[in-house]
């Protein structure tokens, strides 16, 4: 990373490097300000190849910090902004970081973890006020609280020598099945997950609404800007509403969307000038459903990838006219991707296997699970970087992404992708979310139950749904449990958690069968 910015400072000092809402840096200037955090760093006492956690909201601050932690060839450990409790408890103890920098609305939360290694926090004020020190229990001596000033109150200095080995971050997945795990991640992995990261040329201007606590935001927006030494526009978040308008006033030319922004975007009420904007390319994973339509009404290009935290981007698809839901496109040139079963076995040309991850370039995926030796073995098993994502590939050696491999379901002899039932469920108008999960069944294997969030105000029933799902899907698909809700349970970054509806079972549902709803290869027939 440091290498990039110098070349991009020496190729280009004047032009725009960094820009937010309130203030703007050139290259020549990013250059020196992330060389004073260095220093800052530095002089409060973090060490090489040390994690400093970084719980900070989306603004050039932000940008700086991280820049100046890989400037002093130290480590990052990104802390969602929303967590809190065991969540953020979990991960401040796990990391063992001595050093954490944070906002001032996150302080009480991070003293309240107890860390018995936190001895230094950094708070970044808010707007106007003096960061002032919460009462702790008398028990309990907590860290010294250093204002965010200090970083920035000393010369600057060049970065320190980095290797593509040397370590860069520490990355926490936030996983739908227990608690999170750390990804310990190379300077060469960073590079590669941005490189990989859609189309971007010296004279675009990157809009990055994803967080910078996530790598979409931090190395997919603002990393993938600095390699080719154009602008990286930091937002303060993403607004549906006045995305467009943002991107008019920016001039941004590309950005990545992820999760449900462009699903946001779409249920945005048409405008005479939806395609009147200068974006050209659009980075978006996963791709939403209607993506040609997408297209068409905002005048821009769709470009796609697959990948994770730990395995960087190992899958491209730079075909606007071809990128659709679930299709992955083809193994970067720098990555060999096979799909296995369970014994490590390659699976034949169209069947689903797990996809499995080996670099031709050295450090551009995981190192390790931090502090979790045997996980570490496990994931590296048999020489390959095992994923846990389930997919398939077809003649043409194109991918395409099917569920997790735990979220699979088999019923009746068949294989049932749960991403696939959800995709039509959350079809309907009056829902607004749903989790395909297996449930026993009496007649072996597994049955499939959909959890539902209705929109506010639905009367939708069970058995209105059921119908509509049964004319457009094949009859061994639709579920036969059915169970609303008003919310989902989740982890901090908004991910459904699976486990917690798959440990409920059937539960409460409502059962087609039950009811007299009886879907076969012959038809629908109600007999209730």
């Amino acid at each position: 990373m440091n290498r990039t910015i110098e070349r991009a400072a020496e190729a280009r000092p004047d032009h725009l490097c960094l820009r937010d809402e309130e203030r703007s840096l050139t290259y020549a200037e990013a250059w020196v300000a992330a060389g004073r955090f260095a220093r800052g760093y530095r002089a409060l006492g973090v060490s090489r190849q040390e994690p400093v956690l970084l719980m900070l909201d989306n603004h050039l601050d932000s940008t700086l910090a991280w820049l100046g932690l890989s400037f002093n060839a130290s480590m990052e450990s990104l802390v969602n902004t929303a967590y809190k409790g065991r969540y953020l408890a979990h991960l401040v103890n796990d990391s063992r970081a001595r050093f954490a920098v944070i906002e001032e609305a996150y302080l009480d939360r991070v003293l309240a973890v107890g860390s018995d290694t936190l001895e230094t926090v950094i708070v970044r004020p808010s707007k106007g006020s003096d960061v002032t020190v919460p009462a702790l229990p008398q028990a309990r001596r907590g860290p010294r609280i250093v204002p965010f000033g200090e970083l920035e109150a000393h010369g600057a200095a060049g970065p320190e020598a980095v290797s593509a080995w040397d370590l860069l971050a520490i990355l926490y997945t936030s996983g739908t099945t227990g608690l999170s795990k750390g990804a310990v991640l190379a300077h060469a992995a960073a590079f590669t997950t941005a490189e990989f990261t859609g189309r971007q040329t010296r004279d675009d201007i990157r809009y990055v609404v994803a967080p910078q606590f996530h790598v979409a935001g931090q190395w997919g927006g603002v990393y993938r800007a600095l390699i080719p030494a154009s602008t990286a526009y930091i937002a303060s978040g993403f607004h549906a509403t006045t995305f467009w308008d943002e991107v008019r006033d920016v001039g941004a030319t590309t950005t990545q969307l992820v999760g449900t922004m462009p699903e946001f975007l779409m249920r945005q009420p048409p405008k005479p000038d939806d395609g009147d904007n200068p974006m050209r390319d659009v980075y978006m994973t996963p791709v939403t459903a209607d993506v040609q339509q997408f297209r068409a009404r905002f005048g821009v290009d769709v470009v796609t990838g697959f990948g994770s935290t730990e395995a960087g981007t190992i899958l491209i698809d730079n075909d606007p006219d071809q990128v659709a839901p679930r299709r992955c496109g083809w193994a970067h040139p720098d990555v060999e991707v096979r799909l296995v079963d369970e014994h490590d076995r390659e699976v034949a040309v169209g069947e689903v296997g797990e996809a499995v991850v080996r670099p031709k370039l050295p450090w551009t995926v995981m190192v390790r699970w931090h502090g979790l030796p045997a996980r570490s073995a496990e994931a590296w098993r048999n020489g390959w970087l095992h994923s846990g994502d389930a997919l398939r590939r077809d003649a043409d050696g194109i991918y395409y992404f099917v569920d997790r491999v735990d979220d699979a379901i088999r019923r009746r002899g068949e294989n049932v992708s749960s991403l696939e039932v959800e995709l039509e469920v959350n079809s309907h108008e009056e829902v607004q979310e749903s989790a395909a999960v297996a449930v026993p069944s009496e007649y072996s294997e597994d049955e499939i139950k959909v959890v539902v969030v209705r929109v506010e105000g639905s009367t939708l029933t069970e058995a209105e749904l059921v119908l509509y799902l049964a004319e457009r899907m094949p009859y061994f698909m639709v579920p036969r449990f059915v169970e609303f809700v008003e919310d989902m349970p989740r982890t901090p970054t908004q991910k459904i958690r699976k486990a917690e509806l798959r440990a409920v079972g059937i539960g409460d549902a409502w059962d087609r069968e039950a009811a007299g709803i009886e879907v076969s290869r012959r038809g629908v027939r109600t007999t209730g």
